[in-house]
This record gives C-alpha cells, sequence and structure tokens, in this order.
C-alpha cells in the first residue's frame, strides 16, 4: 500500500452501540382528561442516549397552562419521561419512537398521555459528504394518533 494514503475505514453498522448520531425529535399531543380539562404537550427531545441495539430520548418539558374562566387554580404539569427505542419508518435512515407517560400531580390530579416523535433522518456526525444519500427523495411520514373511544 503507497505511504500516506489512509486506510478507508470500513462503514459502521447502524446498530453499533458505540454509533453517536446527533439528532433530536419534535414531538405534541394532548393529554387526556383529568378534572374536566386537557393540557398540550409539545417539545424537542434530547438527543439520543445508547440502550441495547437502538436509542432512546429523554423529552422533559412543561405541559400546556390551564387558564380556563373562572379557575380558582390555574397550573400546568411537568413530564419527565424516556421515549422507546427506534422504529424504523419510511427510506433514508428515517424512525421515530413511541412515549407514554403520566404527567406530574398537581391540584391532586395528573394526566395520561400516549404518543410518537416526529420522524428524524439519523445523522453519524463522522460521516463524509459523499456516504449521505444524494438521490433521497423520501416524503416525511404523517403520523396520526388513532382515534380511543
Amino acid at each position: 500500500m503507497p505511504e500516506g494514503r489512509p486506510l478507508k475505514q470500513p462503514k459502521k453498522d447502524p446498530h453499533d452501540e458505540e454509533i453517536h448520531l446527533e439528532h433530536v425529535h419534535i414531538f405534541q399531543t394532548l393529554a387526556d382528561v383529568a378534572d374536566d380539562h386537557q393540557h398540550l404537550i409539545t417539545g424537542i427531545s434530547g438527543t439520543p442516549i445508547a440502550k441495547g441495539r437502538s436509542h432512546v430520548h429523554r423529552l422533559c418539558v412543561i405541559t400546556s397552562y390551564d387558564p380556563k374562566e373562572g379557575c380558582v387554580h390555574p397550573h400546568w404539569h411537568n413530564v419527565d419521561i424516556m421515549t422507546g427505542p427506534a422504529v424504523e419508518v419510511g427510506c433514508c435512515d428515517e424512525h421515530t419512537h413511541p412515549f407514554q407517560g403520566n404527567t406530574s400531580e398537581v391540584l391532586c390530579h395528573c394526566h395520561e398521555f400516549c404518543s410518537v416523535t416526529d420522524s428524524s433522518v439519523e445523522y453519524d456526525m463522522d460521516c463524509e459528504e459523499e456516504e449521505i444519500e444524494p438521490d433521497c427523495t423520501c416524503k416525511p411520514c404523517k403520523w396520526q394518533r388513532p382515534y380511543v373511544e
């Protein structure tokens, strides 16, 4: 091999725990009704945390404010949970994460919620530009929360 020419590194397995893929997800859902009201839960996840052959994200936000007219105790709740592992969707290495949990208890009640994050492309911060799929023509996935009676 000629001297001064670096060895080409083999492509890394996307499920390898040592790969640190920098990305975040947007999430938005409506909590269930409790004490005659609901709260919107929306935000941006934390960066990936390796878990097994996948990764998870921390969702740590405050819900929307409940200012309903005549309410003696307007309030909000804290949300601090971890998503489930990545679920591949579409093409171009897109994925999403399921999440569910309960808000903090405030004024003797809490709210349940369950949804999925938006889809996100995994970005390997160590990859070279020519490794990125230039002909990717994927359209973003549209997620709908299933109707539950």
